[in-house]
């Protein structure tokens, strides 16, 4: 935290990708509240294999993949991915109906 905080970073959001690292949150959270950050808590971002999401859906009661399930990845100019790091465009955000887009995710998990 010190060195973020010598970076001049403001902000900061906490996520875990194990259960031992989420019983954690709530006390590296309040370090960082007394540190000066601000805590940004609405980024369930699944950037990769490890994201809050994967977390959640581990927990519950049926363990799946989220990619296309639970998520989707939306790239810079609009292409709709299943996931970070797939390679499959559902669709494009900015020219095709979400309907569309999201029958095709299904299509990608299930298939």
């Amino acid at each position: 935290l010190e060195k973020l905080a010598k970076m001049q970073v403001k902000s900061l959001s906490l996520s875990a990708d194990s259960q031992e690292l989420l019983k954690s949150l709530p006390h590296y959270a309040q370090k960082a509240v007394e540190a000066g950050f601000s805590l940004v808590t609405d980024l369930p971002v699944p950037y990769s294999s490890f994201n809050p999401i994967a977390l959640e859906l581990e927990m519950g009661e049926m363990r799946t993949d989220g990619a296309g399930s639970s998520f989707l990845y939306v790239e810079p100019d609009g292409d709709v991915l299943a996931g970070q790091g797939k390679e499959a465009v559902l669709g494009n955000f900015l020219t095709d109906p979400f309907n569309r887009i999201w029958a095709q995710a299904k299509i990608s998990h299930n298939g």
